[in-house]
């Protein structure tokens, strides 16, 4: 009977313990923290969101590609696991687009990032403007650090101008060297399919990058189930240029509303033909071709 009450006199209070709402893990809210300092120059716009928007809506879509048994995944069976990392990977796709040091020293030769600054010489906002590819090499290499030789890693760097290691990210998520290893890959990967669909990349071009990834940090299964995730983690950065819905996902699972920051920008989907079945048929394609060549090496 006290339990009773107990219970009764904490719901009336409005106690925080029938509130709770799940945090993600330490260094998760410090990358999301980070992400939320950098805007988006308004020229040229292509997103509706600034980087931790579309980050977030492309972790989301990669998340219902998987979940709502989506046109490109139909014909194929995933894991629980590999929407996770799939998932995992879309959340960090541009992450090569923050943290650069050459960019925040105003070393690099075209690019800067134009940084205010509160009275206390804090950084409240960094603009960034689009490097159209070179975010993809810079994200991978920030996720291969173990790769690299000692010392030479490229490092993402807070808005503090302090290293930041994505270590402590995987370890806390209990990503396995194996499974890091794959959302490298998928990082790398995430603008190539596009380029397939634009026809700026042949298929024998998309399969030499997914293999120089691959060999780079030392992962072996460069096979279907791979290349599929590759041209997935592209589909999901496109739908992610828009509002995405949010959802409960492994990483955020009460996750907050986030509206776009800017209105009245195209769908992308739309506007880049994945409305229509096209892309999809050149994915099927591009699997085609990829077993052929796997079927003519063995033979």
């Amino acid at each position: 009977m006290r339990l009773y009450i107990f219970i009764c006199i904490l719901m009336l209070s409005g106690c925080s313990f029938f509130k709770h709402k799940q945090e993600p893990v330490p260094a998760l809210k410090t990358l999301l923290n980070e992400l939320s300092f950098y805007k988006l120059d308004n020229q040229k716009r292509l997103h509706a969101g600034d980087l931790l928007e579309h980050s977030l809506w492309t972790h989301y879509a990669a998340t219902a590609l998987l979940e709502d048994k989506s046109p490109w995944v139909a014909d194929y069976t995933f894991t629980e696991r590999d929407k996770e990392l799939l998932s995992l990977a879309g959340l960090l796709h541009d992450i090569g687009k923050a943290g650069r040091s050459e960019l925040l020293s105003g070393t690099h030769p075209k690019l800067q990032y134009r940084i205010a600054l509160n009275d206390g010489g804090i950084a409240t906002k960094i603009t960034y403007t689009s490097d159209h590819e070179e975010h993809v090499q810079v994200g991978f290499d920030y996720l291969a650090e173990l790769f690299f030789p000692i010392g030479q890693a490229p490092q993402f760097f807070s808005s503090r101008s302090q290293p930041i290691s994505f270590q402590p990210l995987f370890t806390q998520l209990n990503v396995t060297l194996e499974e890091q290893k794959l959302v490298a890959i998928l990082v790398g990967m995430h603008y190539s399919f596009g380029k397939i669909v634009r026809g700026d990349l042949t298929f024998d071009q998309f399969l030499h990058e997914i293999k120089h990834y691959a060999h780079f940090v030392r992962y072996n299964n460069v096979d279907e189930h791979l290349l599929r995730l590759a041209v997935l983690v592209q589909v999901a950065d496109v739908t992610g240029m828009s509002y995405v819905e949010p959802r409960p996902t492994w990483l955020l699972q009460t996750p907050d509303a986030c509206p776009p920051s800017h209105q009245n920008v195209p769908s992308a989907y739309d506007r880049f033909g994945y409305n229509t079945q096209r892309p999809i048929t050149i994915f099927h394609q591009l699997l085609a071709y990829f077993k052929n060549q796997k079927t003519f090496k063995r033979s």
